[in-house]
């Protein structure tokens, strides 16, 4: 943390993108981050462009760019997955703050204290956050996972599509539903819209998008740690 000459306390958070990113994409998803944040607040992205992988990078490699991210000088990192990738590890491992997508729009919908659904973007891995809910202390709260059936790396291309499936699935839990939670950073800025969709037929029905959730948890124990 650094204070400016304006009094105010910088902050840089960086990024863990589990995936290789091209350095388009990879300013567009670190700039979703960005633009909730306080104006003191930096922020770096760091992907998987350094490790010879296909597809998503292990929670040792997370590790790995966590750890470089802490000794050169970031105040807290957010992993950009909502299944958390390497949460537990990184916590362990490093002093600062990591938060994951996923944890933190879950804590967010338990301050809310409400019964709650998620809706993610591939049934691959509606098991795991189900999982991760539980291990987040919001088990008790959950409705439902569901999937709208689309590879997460396919939704800006097809981000009408997408925007219908999720009105559908929506639609169909609101009865029983008070908030619901977009299971993936992809998705996440369709919350906005969604919710005033949503409602137009329940006024008072909630949709979060984690990605603000995570940007202000992350800057919190940043500014909260001596």
């Amino acid at each position: 943390m650094i204070t400016t000459n304006r009094g105010l306390i910088s902050v840089q958070v960086d990024i863990l993108i589990p995936v290789k990113l091209t350095p388009d994409w990879l300013k567009v998803a670190v700039g979703r981050y960005a633009k909730y944040a306080l104006p003191s607040t930096v922020f770096q992205g760091r992907d998987m462009s350094d490790v010879h992988i296909q597809g998503m990078g292990s929670p040792q490699d997370l590790l790995r760019i966590a750890q470089q991210a802490e000794t050169e000088g970031a105040d807290a990192c957010i992993i950009d997955c909502f299944t958390d990738p390497g949460l537990d590890r990184c916590s362990a491992q490093i002093k600062i703050p990591v938060i994951g997508v996923g944890q933190a729009g879950m804590w967010a919908v338990k301050l809310i204290g409400a019964r709650f659904a998620i809706i993610t973007t591939e049934e691959s891995i509606v098991d795991l956050i189900a999982q991760n809910a539980v291990r987040y202390g919001v088990g008790d709260a959950l409705h439902s996972v569901t999937a709208i059936g689309m590879p997460f790396d396919e939704v800006p291309q097809r981000e009408e599509e997408a925007f219908e499936r999720l009105e559908e699935i929506s639609l169909a839990l609101l009865p029983e539903v008070d908030v619901f939670l977009l299971g993936c950073t992809e998705l996440a800025e369709l919350a906005r819209p969604l919710c005033l969709r949503l409602q137009d037929e329940k006024p008072d029905v909630q949709v979060i998008n984690p990605l603000i959730a995570a940007t202000h948890l992350a800057e919190t124990l940043s500014l909260a740690r001596c």
